[in-house]
């Protein structure tokens, strides 16, 4: 089984957070972030979180460590590299959704060796 964080608690990572509800062997969310209290409530109903595993921020929730195997990056595009270095480094391994840099420029900067 995976533990799972959801970042970004919008449309797009609810739906690839709907397999541990299909799955609950083998997918299970432990953790939200989002600076909406509204979104991180709801997942926090959804899935039976515990106030201390939902967070006002990614900042906040790498504060603690690393919680989960896994991180679903729900963030808006133009928020994914701030949002998934970060998790990365954290030791996550991330789900997201493309693109990871929103400009040609932002890919060569990350990726040198494409320029």
């Amino acid at each position: 089984m995976l533990n799972a964080v959801i970042v970004g608690a919008g449309h797009r990572a609810l739906g690839y957070a709907k397999y541990a509800e299909l799955h609950p062997d083998r997918l299970r969310v432990v953790g939200v972030a989002d600076l909406f209290p509204e979104r991180r409530q709801a997942v926090a109903r959804l899935y039976s979180l515990p106030p201390e595993h939902c967070f006002e921020s990614l900042d906040a929730m790498l504060a603690h460590g690393r919680i989960a195997d896994v991180a679903i990056n729900g963030t808006m595009d133009h928020q994914h590299v701030a949002t998934t270095i970060p998790l990365l480094e954290t030791g996550y391994d991330v789900l997201l959704e493309k693109p990871f840099a929103v400009t040609p420029a932002r890919v060569c900067m990350l990726f040198p060796i494409l320029s």
